[in-house]
């Protein structure tokens, strides 16, 4: 069984773990991880979400939950050796965003990693992925737009324009935030 470890809503751990299927009380939280791939053409890895999941069907960026003991970029890491087949290089990843999801109990961390992926070598973990794509931000936008990319990245409006607006800037503003 899958244990969690809690935190409280500051990023402290709580002390406590917990089975997967335990609801988190008031004021305990659970860390998710949320992980954009960029390649080298400006283009990130998207996975479709399994039927049986919510918003199954949607297209998004890959992630999930921290097991017990894992640290946001463990996390990161096996979701998408899992999730996709791609070994991610630590080195090239960094959080660039943190946000918190009262309505599920998760404190999420953004990943962004700029490393090119095959995407004919990724072999999707079917029980949660159904599909594995690449899309730049205009194909992204498009496919939120069109009802197709899951709907509750309270910060895509950011990434897709001010965040993404760092490459054309040269790569001089690395330390826009997201509101």
């Amino acid at each position: 069984m899958e244990t969690f470890d809690v935190y409280h809503r500051d990023r402290t751990k709580a002390g406590k773990v917990v089975g997967r299927e335990t609801p988190a009380a008031d004021g305990e939280y659970y860390l998710i991880v949320h992980v954009w791939i960029r390649d080298n053409s400006g283009e990130y890895l998207l996975t479709r979400r399994a039927q049986h999941k919510t918003f199954g069907g949607l297209w998004e960026c890959p992630g999930g939950g921290a097991v017990a003991g894992e640290t946001s970029l463990d996390t990161a890491l096996r979701e998408i050796r899992e999730e996709t087949g791609v070994a991610l290089d630590p080195a090239r990843g960094r959080i660039i965003h943190q946000c918190v999801y009262d309505a599920i109990h998760a404190l999420c961390d953004v990943w962004h990693f700029e490393q090119d992926t095959d995407i004919r070598e990724a072999a999707p973990q079917e029980e949660d992925v159904t599909g594995v794509r690449k899309a730049s931000p205009a194909e992204i936008q498009a496919l939120r737009e069109r009802g197709e990319f899951v709907p509750v990245y309270g910060y895509l409006d950011w990434f897709l324009g001010k965040y993404q607006n760092r490459y054309n800037d040269g790569g001089a503003d690395l330390k826009n935030r997201a509101p």
